[in-house]
């Protein structure tokens, strides 16, 4: 959105301020209610082009893309192996995460996430893992250019009796012209509507089901190292 005022162009500007400098200096040399006449008129014309010249960087300032933060936590009466397992099974994520269609291992520290974008239309970026710490944290964000630009970070801490509080952090924004699409994942109400998600994610490893599917970390993971993943 604009500012309510039209853009002059530079030149325009430029001229503006010349033009009210003379007549201000030509207004000093004449009778004092010409001269006063003249002065205030070349005032004018310069006060003018410097407040184009100011405005000049409002309305790109509107052009910014705004980000969206969320976070929640959550008790698992799971444990920690188990529950980092699950998160690690990045295809669980579509089970429990609104919006999310799929989330699909690339190999090399790389996932492909498809979810559904406000319009309802499917969206589809890429995102690395830049931190991966067994039983501890796990971390992505979106490679460079990626439509939907998305930060998660979610932490693990082991808890007496078996438990695992569950912290997670994300970031949706999108690049201009995106639409918003990384923005309205979530909605008005973003803590509110990822808390439920997690609800989900509780029940479902909470179950005995789930619990008997569920294994160990998997050894592909073993030695990962994110930095390298990135370049």
């Amino acid at each position: 959105m604009g500012t309510g005022r039209t853009e002059r162009p530079p030149t325009m500007r430029l001229l503006a301020g010349v033009t009210g400098g003379a007549l201000m200096l030509y207004g000093f040399q004449q009778s004092a209610f010409r001269g006063t006449v003249l002065s205030a008129l070349g005032l004018a014309l310069l006060a003018r082009s410097l407040t184009c010249f100011t405005a000049k960087s409002q309305p790109q300032a509107s052009k910014r893309h705004s980000s969206t933060e969320i976070h929640a936590d959550i008790l698992v009466q799971a444990s920690v192996e188990r529950v980092f397992g699950f998160w690690t099974s990045f295809a669980n994520y579509a089970r429990f995460l609104t919006h999310v269609l799929s989330v699909t291992d690339l190999g090399h520290g790389h996932l492909c996430w498809q979810a559904l974008s406000p319009n309802g239309m499917p969206v589809e970026w890429e995102a690395v893992i830049t931190k991966f710490v067994p039983k501890q944290e796990l971390a992505w964000m979106s490679v460079p250019g990626a439509v939907v630009e998305q930060i998660g970070t979610v932490r693990f801490q082991a808890l007496p009796e078996g438990a695992t509080r569950v912290d997670v952090h994300l970031t949706f924004s999108s690049r201009p012209g995106a639409a918003g699409q990384g923005r309205g994942f979530y909605g008005p109400d973003t803590n509110r509507q990822l808390e439920a998600d997690l609800r989900r994610m509780k029940a479902l490893i909470e179950s005995k089901l789930m619990l008997k599917s569920l294994g160990a970390v998997s050894t592909a993971w073993r030695g990962f190292d994110p930095i390298s993943a990135r370049r």
